[in-house]
C-alpha cells in the first residue's frame, strides 16, 4: 500500500526517532521517502549487500534471516532495518 505525503509524515511522528524532528523535517522525510511493497516471503536486501539506505517497516513484519537460514530477529511497523 502506498502512502500519501500527509499519512507517511503521520507515520514517521509516531514513531522513534522520527518523533523528534521538528515539522518542517518530517515533512521532507514523508516526500523523499521511497516506498516498496514486498511479497510475503520476498528479499529486501541480502547478506552481504551494500546498504546505502535505511528501511522503515510500515506495516506487518520483516524476518532477519542467517546465512543458515535461521531467524535472528523480527522487524514490525515502526522499526528500522539497514542502518
Amino acid at each position: 500500500m502506498t502512502l500519501d505525503t500527509a499519512s507517511l509524515t503521520a507515520f514517521f511522528s509516531r514513531h522513534h526517532p522520527f518523533d523528534l524532528l521538528p515539522a518542517p523535517d518530517l515533512a521532507t522525510l514523508a516526500e523523499t521517502a521511497e516506498q516498496q511493497t514486498l511479497a510475503p516471503g520476498g528479499t529486501l536486501f541480502a547478506i552481504g549487500d551494500r546498504l546505502t539506505r535505511i528501511h522503515v517497516v510500515e506495516s506487518g513484519e520483516v524476518d532477519l534471516l542467517s546465512p543458515q537460514g535461521d531467524l535472528v530477529a523480527r522487524a514490525a511497523g515502526g522499526e528500522i532495518l539497514g542502518a
